[in-house]
């Protein structure tokens, strides 16, 4: 190898060393905000405290998202259910302590969701403390308090096309079409 091989090989390595050379980049963030995966980085229930949610389809085309709710302590799932927006569609839920210590989503919204979240009480659903106690302890506490902070995934999981689109449409009394099917 040349000495001006050799030299341009020697600053190209340090420039790699010292981060002037570019890096891979594993997620892309969308300047407009728009994209596949939305984290909310941070929730609580924790003394008296509201987290709000509210997440938007902007397209013409219905989704359906993987909706993930993580306790702040180890990650652990507390809540995952999918949810299916129309064309255009809002989606708004919170969270919030139940009085008695439990984190608690509740969600005044019709939009479909498996399991379906309205059949016992109207859209509201208890944190389950599942992932993290009896053959799942992890060494951290087992309360349910445990849950009342965390972070939040969505995850866009496709689109619906069809039938299935026309299930999940809102009609005039903002009910969908069929969340059965």
């Amino acid at each position: 190898m040349n000495r001006k091989n050799l030299t341009a090989a020697v600053l190209a390595g340090l420039a790699g060393v010292a981060g002037i050379a570019g890096t891979a980049q594993a997620v892309n963030m969308n300047p407009d905000g728009l994209g596949q995966v939305l984290i909310y980085p941070y929730y609580t229930a924790n003394d008296g405290n509201t987290t709000l949610l509210s997440v938007v389809n902007t397209t013409e085309q219905a989704k359906a998202v993987k909706v993930r709710f993580l306790e702040g302590f180890n990650s652990r799932e507390v809540l995952d259910f999918n949810l299916y927006m129309s064309r255009e569609d809002v989606w708004v839920a919170a969270i919030a302590d139940d009085g008695e210590g439990t984190p608690t989503l509740y969600i005044p919204d019709t939009s479909c969701t498996v399991p379906y979240l309205y059949e016992t009480v109207d859209g509201v659903q208890p944190f389950l403390d599942l992932a993290y106690t009896g053959d799942f302890e992890d060494g951290g506490p087992t309360e349910m308090g445990r849950a009342a902070e965390g972070h939040i995934e969505l995850i866009e999981m496709g689109t619906l096309t069809g039938v299935a689109a026309d299930a999940v449409r809102h009609g005039d009394d903002d009910m969908p079409a069929d969340c059965g099917l």
